[in-house]
């Protein structure tokens, strides 16, 4: 679970392994454990989403992190926003990874098309992408 958990916990990894972002990365740039109420910039894969995006939209903000449980952050949108949330369980067979991607607000269906679907899309398979990501997160964590 330790391996799954650093690769998914480390922002600037996700466009390693889901290619509808460009970008997630800490603010400030420090390398210490996330914590809630820390900003992010997420940029969706370009081309037009992601320019207009990093043109208009405030950062990201981590809601909820517990140590190889839950990772949890919300972009703010006009009318409403996207939340993203990785849950972690131990299972029989190593650790289950449940991600939910929930759009809110009057852009809802604007945003689930633009930004919610392709973020959602694939995850099985894209998931199937981190393990040879542990070195990479081990080696930002130093």
């Amino acid at each position: 679970m330790a391996d799954v958990w650093e690769v998914i916990s480390t922002p600037e990894l996700l466009p390693e392994w889901n290619p509808a972002v460009s970008k997630l990365e800490r603010q400030d740039k420090s390398k210490r454990r996330l914590v809630p109420g820390d900003r992010l910039d997420f940029v969706p894969q370009p081309p037009i989403m992601g320019s207009i995006h990093s043109a208009t939209a405030p950062p990201a903000v981590v809601t909820e992190f517990r140590l190889e449980r839950v990772f949890e952050w919300r972009q703010p949108q006009p009318g409403g926003g996207m939340t993203v949330r990785w849950d972690f369980e131990a299972v029989a067979a190593g650790t289950q990874v449940t991600q939910t991607v929930t759009l809110t607000g009057l852009g809802a269906k604007v945003f689930a098309e633009t930004n919610g679907k392709p973020f959602a899309a694939n995850f099985e398979r894209n998931a199937r992408m981190i393990p040879g990501l542990e070195d990479q997160a081990r080696a930002y964590r130093q």
